[in-house]
């Protein structure tokens, strides 16, 4: 029996195949792990999914959560001056002042990021090595066409586009004091802020399942 590469067993320790951190290290983690891989002919650990989480699993959810927590740290204090984020006070009054950099900040990332995946996974960034090198790592064999990636690249820009459409509105409603104030500082409320932003993944998978309960009973 063929022996598996170091870092493919190193993958392994987590239910989707990958250490329980990797989540805060995409994409380089992955990419690192895809490169050190071993040859074309090494067995990979297929994904698995649980209905329960276990402890690896709740750690995999937390550390996911918290880039996604951070991430959105940077959009909302990182890209503003000071506290010049609309939801603070800006978007009081519908302008196109503070309305068009959501817009372009959300099509512009999901264009660069979802490019350059799409890019990595299924062209290997234009070398045939890497892309037979990462072809063991597809659950299903046969690479999308260039209409699939067309009309999937047109859908993933309509929802970017509904996502910024959300925040403008959310913004708006904060400012006019349809959502109740809250306080933008996260060190005025840190065990607040830290629970709510480890937990999105748990407390949005229910939130998601009654979405769609409603949309399709």
């Amino acid at each position: 029996k063929k022996s598996e590469h170091p870092a493919v067993e190193a993958a392994a320790m987590a239910g989707a195949g990958q250490p329980f951190y990797m989540p805060l290290l995409w994409p380089m983690g992955n990419v690192a792990i895809a490169l050190s891989s071993g040859p074309i002919g090494v067995k990979v650990p297929k994904p698995t999914a649980s209905a329960q989480l276990d402890l690896i699993g709740h750690l995999t959810s937390l550390c996911a959560a918290s880039r996604s927590f951070l991430l959105a740290c940077l959009i909302t204090y990182g890209f503003y001056d000071g506290w010049d984020y609309p939801a603070f006070g800006r978007a009081k009054t519908l302008e196109f002042s503070w309305i068009w950099p959501i817009i372009a900040r959300d099509v512009v990332a999901t264009w660069v990021i979802c490019g350059c995946w799409d890019f990595l996974l299924y062209g290997g960034f234009g070398s045939k090595a890497l892309k037979q090198k990462l072809f063991k790592f597809k659950i299903n064999p046969v690479y999308p066409s260039m209409d699939q990636i067309r009309h999937d690249a047109i859908a993933t820009t309509i929802a970017s586009l509904t996502a910024a459409a959300l925040e403008i509105v959310f913004c708006h409603l904060w400012c006019i004091g349809v959502f109740p104030k809250f306080e933008p500082r996260l060190a005025a409320r840190p065990l607040h802020n830290l629970v709510w932003a480890t937990t999105i993944t748990h407390w949005r998978i229910p939130h998601f399942w009654a979405v769609h309960r409603l949309m399709h009973p």
